[in-house]
């Protein structure tokens, strides 16, 4: 009797922590420049010199190096510029190993374009982050950069799964930021993602959403935005108009110059 009365109390806890929220697991994904555009470009100053606790390496010319601060940690890179340009050199595992990164492009400012991988150890566990670095010789002592990664994941809603992106957008490596991060969400269940600041699938993470005729906000979001957990919305939330083509126009009302009442 007694081990038929614990069954049903997991089998009620079960229920209620079920009843909680909706959790999904988010993988580390490149090309978060495609599908969202530039975030905010980022800098950091150059400082001349060698940096302390590297391993040494050959070098041609003269050399100046910078500390990225990502992901709660500090990735040195560093230049080496001779009369040849700026060969570029970063320590993508922290490690203290300078390991060589080509640039890959060339803008028609002049400006060096390279990405690099770096690989952050979040509470034990390792990710992949791509940043794009950018450095031009106009300005030397500048190097500039912003995040090309993004997570992707499925929430299992009641109605159907929903895909949902977490975008870094002040390239720190955390993806939990009200205020700088953004979520995309599948709301009209097309399978595609309009992330253009007007979208209405582009939300912050603390703004609640519509899905199916029922609101959800995000509960929580791991900083590293491995995971969240979103939950119903205690409170009623009106879907966000779509700004497209073959979509109602949403109302508007407003005053001209001179004071008369005007609408669409």
């Amino acid at each position: 009797m007694r081990r038929g009365i614990a069954i049903s109390l997991l089998t009620l806890a079960g229920i209620g922590l079920a009843a909680l929220g909706y959790e999904a697991d988010l993988s580390s994904i490149d090309g978060g420049a495609d599908l969202a555009g530039i975030p905010p470009v980022q800098g950091v100053k150059l400082e001349p010199g060698f940096p302390a606790g590297m391993e040494l390496i050959e070098l041609d010319g003269e050399p100046s190096y910078a500390r990225l601060p990502i992901g709660g940690r500090s990735f040195t890179l560093l230049l080496d510029r001779s009369g040849d340009g700026a060969r570029l050199y970063v320590d993508r595992e922290g490690d203290g190993g300078l390991r060589p990164v080509d640039w890959e492009a060339i803008l028609p400012d002049g400006t060096l374009v390279s990405r690099v991988d770096l690989l952050i150890d979040y509470d034990g566990t390792i990710y992949s982050y791509r940043a794009v670095l950018m450095w031009n010789g106009l300005i030397p002592t500048v190097l500039t950069y912003y995040s090309d990664s993004y997570r992707l994941g499925v929430i299992p809603l009641p109605k159907r799964d929903v895909k949902v992106v977490l975008l870094d957008q002040n390239s720190d490596g955390f993806y939990d930021d009200p205020d700088r991060d953004f979520l995309l969400v599948d709301v009209d269940g097309d399978g595609e993602l309009l992330a253009v600041p007007d979208s209405h699938e582009r939300f912050a993470p603390d703004e609640p959403f519509n899905i199916d005729g029922t609101g959800y906000v995000v509960a929580s979001i791991s900083p590293d935005g491995s995971r969240t957990l979103v939950e119903e919305s205690e409170d009623p939330v009106e879907p966000k108009p779509p700004l497209l083509p073959g979509y109602p126009a949403p109302d508007f009302s407003a005053l001209d110059s001179d004071g008369n009442p005007i609408s669409l």
